[in-house]
Parts: C-alpha cells; sequence; structure tokens
C-alpha cells in the first residue's frame, strides 16, 4: 500500500483502486477559494428551491 499523505476520514474500494478521502487540502489560490464559495452557495439555493417546491417554506 503507498503512504497516503493527510488525515483520511473515508476509504472507497471500487474494482482493483481505493480512492482516500482527506479533510484537511486547504485551496491556495483566490480562484480556487472563489469557485468552492460559489458551489456552496448554488448548492444551497438548491435545497432551499428543492424545499419549496414541495412546500417547505424556509
Amino acid at each position: 500500500m503507498n503512504k497516503v499523505d493527510g488525515h483520511v476520514v473515508a476509504t472507497y474500494t471500487e474494482g482493483g483502486g481505493k480512492t482516500y478521502i482527506c479533510d484537511d487540502y486547504i485551496l491556495k489560490t483566490e480562484e480556487g477559494k472563489k469557485q468552492v464559495k460559489d458551489d456552496i452557495m448554488r448548492a444551497a439555493w438548491n435545497i432551499v428551491i428543492n424545499a419549496r417546491k414541495r412546500g417547505i417554506n424556509i
């Protein structure tokens, strides 16, 4: 097994490979940080919109 850098919080095995999910990755560029914030905002609004479609007033 190869050494995995970082704090592994989940491991997924698919076929003959493994994927390790770590919680210590830090974005270093402003563009990358903005993209993550935009993705979070888009996901949050989708949750609100879908809840409202189901009659949940949030």
